[in-house]
């Protein structure tokens, strides 16, 4: 199984950088197997997938991890289908994120999609690289989600 993963959002924008934050973790403390691609999306998470549904060669899992507005408490974690999505909702995310169809296209095409979100606390309208303490604090809990979705183990 190929599995691609990625860290979406934006750094310059407060808790709109934790996808990434996961995805340093990630590489920095788990090994990942040949058959993992660990991406740092940033924006571009939409612009990343959206070719891959003419692609031959597409993982059969992707992970997507991003914050989301969800009425959650910040900090709260939930492991989420595309079907789970409210994409009526009015920002649905902070930065650019795929149309439904673009998700209903991959997963017609047999990929599996997982996001692994977070509750936003606030995304800033100044440029602040500065996550929340409730972001930072679950950034291992957010990547060990991933191991397990994904088979890595800790270095």
């Amino acid at each position: 199984m190929s599995i691609q993963v990625l860290g979406c959002g934006n750094i310059l924008k407060g808790d709109d950088g934790f996808g990434v934050a996961v995805v340093e973790y990630l590489e920095d403390k788990y090994k990942s197997s040949d058959d993992i691609l660990i991406v740092d999306a940033g924006l571009a998470c939409g612009e990343w997938i959206t070719p891959l549904i003419e692609d031959e060669d597409r993982p059969d899992r992707i992970i997507m991890i991003d914050v989301l507005d969800m009425d959650l408490n910040p900090g709260d974690i939930k492991v989420l289908r595309p079907s789970d999505l409210n994409f009526q909702k009015k920002n649905l995310s902070s930065h650019f994120f795929p149309e439904k169809e673009i998700f209903d296209l991959l997963e017609e095409a047999g990929v599996e999609i997982i996001f692994v979100s977070a509750q936003l606390k606030i995304i800033p309208r100044d440029l602040s690289m500065n996550i929340s303490d409730e972001l930072i604090k679950i950034v291992p809990e957010a990547a060990r989600i991933v191991a397990e979705l994904t088979g890595m183990v800790e270095r």
